[in-house]
């Protein structure tokens, strides 16, 4: 079982590294945030059908077809906990290598995105800027850093991993 957890989340968090790393071609030069945000979250669900495959392929491999539900949960959660290390691992090379600025770039869109916006009041807005730059002084922390890029991709890749327990465990159905 370890030997397929760690083949299927290196390859879940590899491929999600390579599609992150190539979308963002199509928007790094302009910064908007919001193509990359809806990229990034795309590659991430392609990248995560690995957690299908795995489970199914440990069900077909090892256990003869048939799983239960906690067993498919834990081995795809254990995947997606490998792929989370890998992301995070990616994220912190990429920010330190193409991407420096990323905080005051961020920052500076927020800023833009909260002023442009009309649901706020004047002293919401300030309060809001506020909210932001705090929240991007502590982003330069390494540690809050790797807390935050593990939390944008482990509780997306849970969901797939009980998505795919589900799926994989009843009996007939796939």
């Amino acid at each position: 079982m370890i030997k397929k957890v760690i083949v299927f989340g290196l390859a879940t968090g590899f491929i999600n590294l390579i599609l992150g790393y190539t979308t963002s071609l199509f928007w790094i030069e302009d910064m908007d945030f919001s193509t990359g945000e809806i990229m990034g979250y795309v590659s991430m669900l392609l990248a995560l059908t690995m957690v299908f495959v795995g489970v199914m392929n440990y069900r077909n491999t090892v256990l003869n077809g048939s799983i239960s539900f906690g067993k498919a949960l834990g081995i795809g959660t254990l995947i997606v906990l490998i792929a989370s290390v890998v992301y995070v691992i990616g994220w912190m090379l990429y920010y330190t290598y193409y991407m420096p600025d990323f905080p005051e770039k961020f920052l500076a869109y927020s800023i833009e995105q909260i002023n442009n916006s009309g649901d706020y009041t004047p002293e919401q807005k300030k309060a809001q800027i506020e909210s932001m730059k705090s929240w991007m002084a502590s982003y330069k922390n390494p540690w809050i850093m790797m807390a935050f890029t593990f939390l944008e991709f482990f509780p997306v890749g849970f969901l797939v991993a009980l998505l795919s327990a589900w799926l994989l465990s009843r009996k007939n159905l796939i």
